[in-house]
């Protein structure tokens, strides 16, 4: 009984031993010149239905699985897709009305299944930036920019690069890593899920 109990205990050892990424183990940036945030865990279902998984969090963290998906490749077990996250939203008065600025993160995601083991990886990443200014007495502006985190880095360390721009700036990177960091995490967990129905 006490061995039948200690087999059955160990056995959820990998259950509760997933490693999580931090957002600070995520690198952007020229301290990450080839754009890339590669993650390599370890799986402890089948590749078949980590595979299954893999495809039911796509849908579930994308809302439009055909929207998203690039390439699916059901005999190499692989995932590629085009999304993107919401990673910054501010609203402020300013002496001329409302400003509302917003920051998505554009990435290409890579999901790689194999037996006992995954990759997702990150490439092509951006941030797209959106103010909004809007006020009863002037037209309404809207303000598009794209930038990528080389040259966010770029601005940062440019001395001409207004104050307050920099402020904005410098929540992108940090926020993006929380973003990316999250979506690995919830992946990971997706494809070790046990489901016994």
């Amino acid at each position: 009984m006490k061995k039948t109990f200690l087999f059955a205990l160990l056995s959820l050892i990998p259950l509760f031993s997933l490693a999580k990424i931090t957002p600070e183990e995520i690198k952007l940036g020229l301290e990450n010149p080839e754009g890339i945030v590669s993650y390599v865990g370890t799986l402890a279902n089948k590749q078949s239905l980590a595979f299954t998984y893999a495809k039911q969090w796509v849908s579930k963290t994308f809302n439009n699985y055909k929207a998203v998906v690039q390439l699916e490749d059901n005999d190499n077990y692989k995932i590629v897709l085009k999304g993107n996250s919401l990673i910054y939203q501010n609203k402020t008065k300013v002496s001329y009305g409302n400003m509302e600025t917003t920051g998505i993160l554009y990435y290409t995601v890579t999901i790689d299944v194999k037996e006992g083991k995954f990759r997702v990886k990150f490439e092509d990443m951006s941030v797209g930036r959106k103010t909004h200014c809007s006020s009863s007495m002037i037209k309404t502006t809207d303000i598009n920019n794209s930038f990528t985190f080389n040259e966010i880095d770029t601005k940062l360390a440019d001395p001409s690069t207004h104050e307050e721009f920099k402020a904005i700036l410098m929540e992108f990177p940090s926020r993006a890593k929380i973003s990316i960091s999250e979506l690995i995490n919830n992946l990971e967990e997706a494809l070790n899920m046990n489901d016994d129905f």
